[in-house]
This record gives C-alpha cells, structure tokens and sequence, in this order.
C-alpha cells in the first residue's frame, strides 16, 4: 500500500470505530430507558425497544463494516476519501506552483517575487494542461506567508520572508505547507 493508502484505510477505521461507539452509546442508552417505562403506556415501551432494536441493527452493520474494513486492507479504500477530478486538479495546480517557486528561489535566491510567481505559473499551466491558472498565486502566496509567521517560520508575511524560507526548506516541507 501507498503512504496516501495507509492514511485512508487508518481514516476511514477511525470513523467506523467512532460510529461503532456512537451507536453503543445510543444502543445503551435506550436500553437503560424502557426498565423505567413499566409505568407508562405499552406503546411507549414499545416504541422505545423498538428504536433500541434499530441501534442495535446499526451497531451490528457498523462492527461488520468496521471488521471487514480491517480484513480487506488497501481494497477497502476504492470508494473512500477520494478527492473530486476538480479538487484533484486544484491540488496537483498548487503542489507544482510550490515546486516551481522552491526551484525558481534555489535556482537564485534573490529572486524577485515577479519572477516566483512566472514559475509558479508555468509549473502550475504545464501539471494540469489547462490554459488558465484555477486559482491566483497572488492570493495563495498571502495565504502561505500567513501561515509561516503563524508556525514561526518567518517573522513578517512578505515576500523577502517567504524567500529566506524557501531558500534554507526542503521541498518535501514545502510541498507540505
């Protein structure tokens, strides 16, 4: 299994195991409820074991889906946390203007921030094949100057602060910011 795999298949046994908890909760819960219904109606006591025989059904299918989720391994995860064609070309637009901007300051780390925004864009077009960029590095660049003074990895949300990041970060870091 791929890296990207194993982090699926470990989400999505997460989930399953906080919805087999829940629905232990909820099971529990209108359990202890009917004892406490001898003195009302039959309809209600009725009610009542009937909804805790749904949970009860629930929490059987989560455990099953949990326990074969467990079996299966990576084949559990055709259907799971997949990103959209849209959200996919977002991401591969973005991770190739990073790399074209990390190459562009290690390539001259003097660069101008015009000339990281050129490789950005000509990293970005050439990864995704389309004739427009999806998404405004301008705008991103705010945002990711933002975030390193935020973690402390640059003390102002410039250009030249992003720059001596880039300059000194492995791209594995970057890519990952």
């Amino acid at each position: 299994m791929t890296p990207e795999q194993i982090l699926a298949r470990e989400a999505l046994i997460r989930d399953l195991r906080a919805k087999c908890l829940r629905l232990e909760g909820e099971v529990n819960a209108t359990a202890s409820i009917v004892p406490l219904l001898d003195m009302h109606p039959a309809a209600a006591k009725a009610a009542v074991a009937a909804l805790n025989q749904e949970g009860r059904n629930a929490l059987a299918q989560a455990r099953m889906d949990l326990a074969q989720t467990e079996a299966l391994g990576s084949s559990a995860l055709d259907a799971y946390g997949k990103a959209s064609d849209i959200t996919q070309i977002l991401l591969n637009e973005r991770q190739a203007g990073k790399r074209g901007t990390w190459e562009a300051v290690q390539a001259d780390p003097e660069c101008s921030e015009e000339a990281a925004v050129a490789a950005w864009t000509a990293a970005a077009l050439a990864e995704t094949g389309l004739p427009t960029l999806t998404q405004d590095p301008i705008a991103l660049a705010g945002i990711y100057r933002d975030r390193l003074v935020k973690a402390g990895l640059a003390t102002e949300p410039t250009w030249e602060g992003q720059r001596a990041w880039l300059a000194v970060t492995p791209l594995e870091t970057v890519l990952g910011l």
